[in-house]
């Protein structure tokens, strides 16, 4: 009777396995046919063992049709290469799976972009097939692309702000150069023939008078100057980048005595764009620093490293606040810098800390 009991028991709990087994593989079917992302099983030749619905879906095919097909024929040209690199390391055991962006080409012929997550399966004969998990990233990828483009369009506006920003210094410089500094030269000249007049007349307090008046031209004159190489600076097109800094350098250690320090090699030279940005990033940020940076020395560095010039600027002022916001100017004039760097091809960053100064680093690829 004992042993009847057992029988039973065993008998039922080998039902109970025969059926949690029915019940798995039922689980197990119903995700790979309802599986919200393709599944594509296929052999060590790219032959089309199974598929699931959704990937059929995907590419527009019947299961008929692709029986006739291998994964090779649904490859985009271009990633043909890429594949079937991964697709050896893979069966030969160099990799254990991978997962990399690929194309596909439905049957319409339209290009389908996925994330295919590939790895090897044995089946219960040992026979090993590989399984990949697609997923439909076109709507990524179009995102993305709309987004560069979206990008390029900003740094064209971007470019082309800057270009009509300069055109429009290089328009005033030569205004003030043409007709300003020519008024206030010819004034000059009548007030020396008026200065003489008056010597002979011994009239001194018109004398005075007209002696102010030239003091008066004469600093006006410098003031239109010190605008036009500000709008302008003549020698940056003559001696290159190294030389307008110094020259700026000083103007900005006489106005504000704070100890600026130009770094570089004098000879360099590249093409005016270039140089343009890089003077008026250095023009903006020492703006910034007699504003706000609070500093009594600042560095300011061009080197060449690894195909890139690295244009740097570095104040020992107070740096950013506590809380890290900036006031309108500042954060306007970053902007600016960024926009400048970027419009030359070039990266731009910026860090600070309280009580620890700024640091501004541009990187430009190298041009001739």
């Amino acid at each position: 009777m004992a042993e009847q009991r057992r029988g039973e028991e065993k008998l039922s709990e080998r039902r109970g396995v025969v059926q949690a087994l029915r019940d798995s593989e039922q689980l197990l079917e119903s995700i790979f046919e309802y599986a919200p992302i393709g599944i594509a099983i296929t052999d060590r030749d790219a032959r089309f063992v199974r598929v699931n619905p959704r990937f059929l879906r995907m590419l527009g095919y019947t299961r008929d049709e692709l029986a006739s097909l291998t994964g090779w024929d649904l490859i985009y040209r271009e990633d043909m290469e890429a594949n079937r690199r991964l697709r050896d390391e893979l069966w030969s055991g160099e990799r254990e799976d991978f997962t990399w962006e690929r194309r596909y080409v439905r049957k319409n012929g339209e290009i389908l972009w996925t994330q295919n997550t590939v790895s090897l399966m044995r089946d219960a004969e040992g026979a090993a097939y590989a399984i990949a998990l697609v997923e439909d990233i076109s709507h990524r990828k179009s995102a993305a692309a709309a987004f560069q483009a979206t990008a390029e369009k900003l740094q064209a506006l971007s470019r082309r702000m800057v270009d009509l920003q300069e055109s429009e210094r290089r328009d005033m410089a030569r205004e003030l150069h043409d007709r300003v500094g020519q008024t206030l030269t010819a004034m000059r000249i009548n007030m020396d023939m008026i200065r003489t007049r008056l010597k002979e007349h011994g009239d001194d307090v018109i004398e005075a008078r007209n002696e102010d008046s030239i003091e008066l031209i004469e600093s006006a004159f410098k003031a239109v100057e010190n605008v036009m190489y500000d709008l302008r600076p003549p020698m940056i097109d003559e001696y290159g980048l190294i030389a307008a800094l110094q020259w700026h350098a000083k103007k900005f250690m006489d106005r504000t005595h704070i100890r600026v320090e130009i770094r570089g090699d004098e000879a360099w030279r590249s093409d005016p764009e270039m140089e343009l940005a890089l003077f008026r990033i250095a023009q903006e940020a020492l703006h910034n620093v007699a504003r706000h940076a609070r500093a009594r020395h600042v560095v300011v560095e061009l080197r060449e490293d690894g195909g890139e010039m690295i244009f740097t600027i570095e104040d020992d002022g107070v740096g950013f606040a506590a809380d890290g916001r900036q006031d309108g100017r500042s954060g306007y004039g970053l902007i600016t810098m960024r926009e400048r760097s970027e419009a030359v091809g070039g990266s731009f960053e910026a860090y600070s800390a309280p009580g620890k100064g700024t640091w501004i680093t541009v990187r430009v690829p190298l041009r001739p």
